[in-house]
């Protein structure tokens, strides 16, 4: 989510910022699952403590996923990048891209698995909108 996040203000993408809202507000829902889950999982769980690790990670991820949003409301209001930021991406070791695949490419209809692109071609895909 975070990079979600991140691409949506590299890319000035109202689109991707709102996948990143609507995937947060769905993770809110399991995350409240989760606890419920786990509340009920204490009455027969002999070591409760062991609980207490589980309802903490569920937190962080919940403090995450909420960064998130905020991080991708940068793109949704349109603002601009800082130029100092903006300078540091163009200095960064990696760079970020969206590559739109043709109807009658190999890509098409491929797992990611199959096209292993991270080993072939030294790229890591971050998202897939079909």
């Amino acid at each position: 989510m975070v990079d979600m996040a991140y691409s949506s203000i590299l890319f000035r993408s109202r689109e991707i910022a709102e996948e990143v809202i609507e995937v947060e507000e769905k993770f809110d829902k399991l995350s409240y699952k989760l606890w419920l889950a786990t509340f009920k999982a204490a009455k027969w769980e002999r070591n409760v403590a062991r609980l207490n690790g589980l309802l903490q990670m569920v937190r962080s991820m919940e403090q995450i996923s909420d960064a998130a949003v905020l991080i991708a409301d940068v793109a949704t209001r349109r603002v601009g990048l800082h130029p100092v930021f903006s300078r540091a991406l163009a200095e960064a070791d990696e760079q970020i891209g969206r590559v739109n695949v043709a109807e009658r490419s190999d890509f098409v209809d491929k797992s990611l698995k199959e096209l292993n692109l991270w080993t072939t071609m030294g790229a890591y895909v971050l998202m897939i909108k079909r």
